[in-house]
């Protein structure tokens, strides 16, 4: 809730369209209008893991969330570069040995900015999911503080996606160039 999709969008629109959204399976029913997630039961998602089909799979509020391996792979191969919505303190548990990971964190303008837009999206029904946002937030401080598992962050201003945008291809030019 802090515009990971519009700030995808945007970097998609200023790069041609080198970045992909992975879309992750979840347990839990779509919300009205959401296309950024894949509902299925829990028999079929218990299946697809044992299969090894996700990357990792994250439990977070009452629900189970896994971005596809094929996915990722087909992105990578394709050329495009993929773009995963995981939360950072298990962002390090996608790391594999067939791709290298760029942990990038897009911070809300304010933690007022960050209900606002949970309350305006009817997801502020939890004590369980604020909790766990403000409890990262604070864990992380400032947005350019230093953190172990974070390569770059930016904050996502209102309306100033493309701002932020075009630090994270800066930032990945870079990374290409070293």
């Amino acid at each position: 809730s802090v515009g990971k999709s519009t700030v995808t969008r945007a970097l998609n629109e200023i790069s041609d369209n080198e970045y992909e959204f992975i879309t992750a399976y979840t347990t839990r029913p779509p919300r009205p209008g959401e296309n950024d997630k894949i509902s299925v039961s829990d028999e079929e998602f218990d299946g697809l893991e044992q299969a090894g089909k996700f990357i990792q799979v994250n439990n977070l509020y009452g629900a189970r969330y896994a971005p596809p391996l094929a996915d990722v792979q087909g992105s990578i191969s394709n050329g495009k570069i993929p773009v995963l919505d995981f939360p950072l303190h298990k962002v390090c548990e996608l790391e594999r040995p067939e791709y290298d990971l760029v942990d990038i964190y897009v911070f809300p303008p304010t933690v007022n900015a960050w209900m606002d837009k949970l309350n305006s999206l009817g997801r502020n029904n939890s004590t369980e999911r604020l909790e766990a946002g403000l409890q990262e937030l604070r864990g992380l401080g400032r947005a350019y503080e230093s953190h172990p598992d974070i390569h770059y962050s930016i904050v996502n201003k209102h309306k100033r996606e493309y701002e932020g945008a075009r630090e994270i291809v800066s930032f990945i030019e870079e990374i290409r160039r070293t």
